[in-house]
């Protein structure tokens, strides 16, 4: 079964900076420990808004903030946001027209080979520069800018890519850092949470989460 995740990340060695924030946006949500100069959060959503970043808490937001879906085949997306500005965003989805390697039926003397099929749309927009500013003083700065840029060059070369060479969802959190990714989402905690609110994160253990 595919997982499917919605979560937030501020960039920030502080979680009740998190705490803070879903307070001051009068949200409910849970909060994970700071791993990576990272803090990791999810808030209580409709299901239908849940991957789409939330207008509340950007209104209050003061921190570095990346939002984060992955949906594994049915694509991924991140947005990183300097207050509640989104100044560089990258999403990848599955193409969903039919797509097949042979020959165009309107079209007999065409071929269309294997490689040059496009299974996924690569969407993104980037404003380097304030990137850069915004997130200078996070911990492995350079890794997070290297695999941003790589992110704009998949927007940039978007046709010929297959699935091996596009940026990979898991790619991604390695080198930004983010410890907190897998089944993350509002609704999956709800379900799982155990006695005190004791997370079970599988092979990292068990801890507690901080309910706002």
């Amino acid at each position: 079964m595919s997982q499917f995740s919605a979560s937030y990340h501020l960039i920030t060695s502080n979680q009740q900076d998190a705490v803070k924030l879903l307070k001051n946006a009068n949200l409910h949500g849970y909060v994970f420990p700071e791993k990576n100069g990272i803090v990791t959060f999810v808030i209580q959503r409709e299901r239908v808004s849940e991957f789409n970043c939330c207008e509340q808490i950007l209104m209050h937001n003061t921190r570095p903030l990346v939002f984060f879906t992955n949906a594994e085949d049915h694509g991924w997306s991140y947005e990183i946001y300097d207050k509640n500005e989104c100044i560089a965003s990258y999403s990848s989805s599955f193409n969903e027209e039919e797509i097949m390697e042979g020959f165009d039926c309107d079209d007999p003397e065409s071929f269309v080979p294997r490689e040059d099929i496009n299974y996924y749309i690569y969407c993104g927009s980037f404003q380097m520069e304030r990137v850069k500013e915004l997130l200078k003083d996070s911990m492995d700065f350079e890794k997070k800018i290297e695999i941003i840029q790589k992110s704009k060059v998949n927007v940039d070369s978007q046709n010929g890519l297959s699935k091996e060479e596009a940026l990979d969802a898991y790619e991604f959190i390695k080198e930004f850092g983010i410890f907190f990714y897998e089944w993350v989402s509002y609704h999956y905690l709800e379900t799982g949470l155990e006695k005190n609110h004791i997370f079970n994160y599988g092979y990292f253990g068990k801890f507690p989460l901080i309910v706002v």
